[in-house]
């Protein structure tokens, strides 16, 4: 099932260019609103104006279930407070549940992507 025809059906070089796209994208908002990603960035000698490929992920920072435990609830999220519409926890059937916050946006992609497979 194609579930974005105008992102599944791209040539390869352009999913790669809207890759990178995104990739700059993220690691620029995390590294601006949020001090453990900053922190992290920094101890690698690491900018987000410096990633340049996506073979530039390697040397990303990646966040473990402790840090999303140990940062919850508030602690990695990017936006106000008041702007996550859902919570979404997980079942923590490998250890503690984890919650995460969504925002209006995320909250709707993951219900049309829902909605499609039922359909």
């Amino acid at each position: 099932m194609i579930w974005e025809p105008e992102h599944e059906r791209m040539d390869r070089p352009a999913l790669r260019r809207l890759q990178l796209e995104r990739l700059r994208t993220v690691a620029a908002r995390v590294y601006a609103r949020l001090p453990f990603y900053r922190e992290m960035f920094d101890a690698r000698g690491l900018h987000p104006d410096a990633i340049t490929s996506l073979d530039d992920l390697a040397q990303l920072p990646c966040t473990t279930k402790s840090d999303l435990r140990r940062l919850y609830p508030f602690g990695l999220l990017a936006v106000a407070p008041e702007e996550p519409v859902e919570l979404h926890c997980s079942s923590g059937t490998t250890g503690s549940p984890k919650q995460l916050p969504r925002s209006e946006g995320k909250a709707l992609r993951v219900l049309d992507r829902r909605q499609l497979q039922e359909a």
